[in-house]
C-alpha cells in the first residue's frame, strides 16, 4: 500500500522541511500552498533530486475557505487513494511583508480563519475518510466494524473531474470554484441532549481496538510551545489565543477517534523561519536564544525530524499529546 502524507503549506519553513524529511522515508507526498507556487515548485525540484521514487502533487487551496478545505481532502484522497498522515502546518503569515502593520482584529481572524478553523476542519475531514476507510486499521477479531463515525460530518464526495497528466515537479491542481452553498436553515433546532445510549457510542468501547504494531493513520497539528504559558504583548495575545484552541481541539478529537487514528500536536518553540532569519541582532534574536536551555534557535529541519518519528510504528503509543520543540525552557534569565 502506498505511504502518502499531506502536508499543508509546505511550500517553505516548516512545511518544506517536512516534506523533505519525509520523502528521505519514502513517503509519497501531497504539497500544498496558498498561491506561493514558485516556494511549492521548488520544494517539489528539491524532492525529486533527493529521492526520485517519490511520487508527489502539487495543490493549492485557500484554507480561509471553507469550500475549498473540502476540495483539498478530496483531491488529495482522489490522487492517494488513501493517506498516511495529514500534517496540518500551514499557518496565516502575520509577521512578514508588512502583515504585522495591520490592526489587532485584521491580524486575529487570518489567524483563527487558517491556523483554527481551517485546521479543525481539515482535521475533521481527514478523520472521517479514515474513519470510512477500509484501510485504516481493522477491528479485533469477532467485531466488526463501525459504520458510523462520531464526528457527525456527512461523506464527501471528491471532485469529479482532476487533472490526470504526469506528475511532475510543475503539476498542480488547483481548487476549482466552488458551487453556492445552500442557504442555511434560518431556525435551526438545537441538538438534542445526548440519551445515555449515545454517550456511550465508542467504537472503541465496543472492541475496535487496533492490534499492537498495526499501522494507524496520523493527524499531526501545529501549535506553540508559549500557548500554555502566555506571552505578554500583542503577539501572544495572538498566538497564544490561536494555538491555544488547536490545542484544546487536537485534544478533543483525539479522545474522539484516537481508537483509530493518532491525533498530536507539535509545539514549536523559537523556529528560525523567515522571520526568525530578519531577526538576527535584534532584540528578538536574544529573546530566542535566552528563552532555550540550548541558548539558540531551533531549526526547521529539527521540527521535521520530530514529525517523522511521530507518523512512524515508532510512535505508535502516541496519541493526544503535545511535544514542546524548543531545546527546553529556560524560566529565568540566561546569564
Amino acid at each position: 500500500m502506498n505511504r502518502v502524507v499531506c502536508v499543508t503549506g509546505s511550500s517553505s519553513g516548516i512545511g518544506a522541511a517536512i516534506a523533505l524529511r519525509l520523502a528521505r522515508e519514502g513517503f509519497d507526498l501531497a504539497l500544498h500552498c496558498r498561491q506561493n507556487l514558485t516556494g511549492l515548485f521548488h520544494t517539489a525540484a528539491r524532492i525529486r533530486k533527493l529521492a526520485p521514487q517519490c511520487r508527489l502533487r502539487c495543490f493549492t487551496a485557500d484554507l480561509s475557505d471553507p469550500l475549498a478545505c473540502n476540495d483539498l481532502v478530496g483531491a488529495v484522497f482522489h490522487w492517494g487513494g488513501h493517506v498516511t498522515a495529514w500534517i496540518n502546518n500551514a499557518g496565516a503569515d502575520i509577521l512578514t511583508n508588512g502583515a504585522w502593520e495591520a490592526d489587532f482584529d485584521t491580524k486575529m481572524q487570518a489567524l483563527w480563519q487558517v491556523d483554527v478553523a481551517a485546521t479543525v476542519r481539515l482535521s475533521r475531514l481527514v478523520a472521517q475518510r479514515l474513519l470510512d476507510s477500509p484501510l485504516t486499521t481493522p477491528a479485533e477479531p469477532g467485531h466488526d466494524a463501525p459504520t458510523k463515525s462520531r464526528l457527525e460530518q456527512p461523506p464527501i464526495v471528491a471532485p469529479s473531474s482532476l487533472p490526470e497528466h504526469q506528475l511532475n515537479d510543475s503539476s498542480a491542481y488547483q481548487s476549482p470554484s466552488p458551487p453556492t452553498p445552500a442557504p442555511a436553515d434560518p431556525s435551526p433546532s438545537p441538538p438534542a441532549h445526548p440519551s445515555s445510549d449515545q454517550r456511550q457510542v465508542c467504537p472503541a468501547a465496543t472492541g475496535d481496538r487496533p492490534q499492537p504494531n498495526s499501522p494507524t493513520p496520523s493527524i499531526i497539528n501545529m501549535g506553540w510551545d508559549q500557548a500554555a504559558y502566555g506571552m505578554e504583548g500583542e503577539a501572544g495575545q495572538l498566538f497564544g489565543t490561536a494555538k491555544a484552541a488547536v490545542e484544546g481541539f487536537t485534544k478533543a478529537l483525539s479522545q474522539t477517534v484516537g481508537h483509530r487514528i493518532r491525533v498530536n500536536l507539535i509545539a514549536p518553540g523559537w523556529i528560525k523561519t523567515a522571520w526568525g532569519g530578519r531577526a538576527e541582532g535584534t532584540y528578538w534574536d536574544q529573546r530566542a536564544c535566552s528563552e532555550s536551555l540550548a541558548g539558540r534557535w531551533g531549526t526547521p529541519e529539527e521540527v521535521a525530524e520530530v514529525v517523522a518519528w511521530l507518523i512512524t510504528d515508532q510512535a505508535s503509543f502516541v496519541n493526544g499529546q503535545r511535544i514542546e520543540i524548543n531545546g527546553g525552557r529556560r524560566w529565568y534569565p540566561a546569564d
